[in-house]
């Protein structure tokens, strides 16, 4: 529907510079596309010219809003996927559900241990460093709290979808619901 011709799917500064310069077979790519942590934020940078890019991108921010609803495997996994971007990279739960917070605390650090080592190193550093998790009274008192941090992706994991879209006021971009997460993949 856009015009691509083809579209291909990898991942880090390898992949920058294979399709960059047409490597292994592969056409030179027109543009580059998605996010990436700093070493492909760099590479993106230093190829501009050669092909187009979307943006130079600096480190990313996450923050969850979850209620009782809220799958506490998947906030985990989401919260992970995020902090692996980079040792600067925070995250943020806030919920208003201390059993979830408790089961999210407790998934976090089995998750980072499966992750490949650079990866784990950042995960490590960046939930050690920046991370939170808030427990909030009221869902009045999430979204007042939600607007204090303005993140970059934010996810809202909770009932009544239209009373957060009517009240939050502050972030980049924003994920509805447990499939709609920044690094949900069926």
């Amino acid at each position: 529907m856009s015009g691509a011709d083809q579209i291909l799917a990898m991942g880090g500064v390898q992949a920058i510079a294979a399709m960059t310069f047409g490597l292994f077979g592969l056409p030179k790519a027109h543009i580059l596309v998605g996010p990436g942590n700093q070493y492909v934020a760099e590479a993106k940078r230093q190829l501009f010219g050669r092909g187009g890019i979307d943006m130079v991108a600096g480190s990313t921010d996450s923050l969850i809003l979850a209620d009782e609803t809220a799958d506490p495997y998947i906030v985990a996994t989401d919260l992970v996927s995020q902090a692996e971007h980079g040792y600067n990279s925070p995250v943020w739960l806030v919920t208003n559900c201390q059993t979830l917070a408790e089961a999210v605390l407790d998934q976090v650090p089995q998750l980072v241990a499966s992750l490949p080592e650079l990866n784990r190193i950042n995960a490590e550093a960046a939930w050690r460093d920046y991370a939170e998790v808030i427990l909030c009274d009221t869902r009045e008192d999430m979204a007042a709290t939600s607007d204090e941090y303005p993140p970059e992706h934010l996810t809202v994991q909770a009932a009544d979808p239209k009373w957060w879209l009517s009240t939050l006021t502050s972030y980049d971009s924003l994920f509805w619901g447990e499939e709609t997460t920044v690094s949900y993949r069926r």
